[in-house]
This record gives structure tokens, C-alpha cells and sequence, in this order.
């Protein structure tokens, strides 16, 4: 899967942000996990793109298994970062979406808002 941002915030003073997201797997109880590509690895999130509101980030390869657990109409939640170098990362907001909403989506490409919540703890 490839993924982008389109006019994404920013809590930058000047400048147009320096982005990153954050991949989490809701539970059936609610709670958030973090997905892991493989066992006992980082958790998955892209590298950070600077100075730009519209970045778009290299491709991430993984079995499906490992971000759905199997099961495509597991929800899952990107978190939008903004990454600072002399002060925390700021959490900008998510987006939650399913593997079975991407893929019916027409040509493959499937958009998704993210919104400002109370999440995003570093």
C-alpha cells in the first residue's frame, strides 16, 4: 500500500509541517494496538516527509495478516504526526478505515478524513 496526505495541518510556527503517520489496530474492546510488520520489530509507522502539507510516502510492503489480523473488516486507525526536532511530536489527528473499504473502492484508491480527537498520546 502506498499512502498520502492531502492538506494536512500542521502545528508549525512556519512552515508547512514535517509528517508522519502512525498505524494502530482497534479491538474489539475498543482499545488501540500498535501493527507490527514482524514479530518483535518497531511498530509501523512511515518515514517523515518535511516541509510539505501534501507528502506522500514510500510504499509499504507487509502481509495482510499482520495489519488486519485476518480479518478485513477489522478497523484500522492511521494517526497524522508532525514531527519536531527540539520539542514532542505533535499529534494531529486519525483516520479509521477497513482493509474491506479499501478494497472495494474504485480503482484502488480510497480517501479517507482524518479528524482531530483526543488520541495521539506519545
Amino acid at each position: 500500500m502506498q499512502l498520502s496526505g492531502v492538506n494536512l495541518n500542521t502545528q508549525d510556527w512556519m512552515g508547512k509541517g514535517d509528517h508522519y503517520f502512525k498505524f494502530k489496530r482497534k479491538r474489539r474492546d475498543g482499545h488501540l494496538d500498535d501493527v507490527f510488520v514482524t514479530k518483535g520489530g518497531p511498530p509501523l509507522q512511515t518515514d517523515v516527509i518535511k516541509g510539505t502539507a501534501n507528502p506522500t510516502f514510500k510504499p509499504i510492503t507487509m502481509p495482510l495478516a499482520h495489519l488486519n489480523l485476518g480479518d478485513p473488516n477489522c478497523e484500522l486507525v492511521v494517526e497524522s504526526w508532525d514531527w519536531n526536532s527540539v520539542s514532542d511530536h505533535d499529534y494531529l489527528g486519525s483516520a479509521t478505515f477497513t482493509v474491506a473499504q479499501v478494497m472495494t473502492a474504485g480503482g484502488g484508491r480510497y480517501t479517507v478524513p482524518f479528524k482531530k480527537d483526543k488520541g495521539g498520546k506519545q
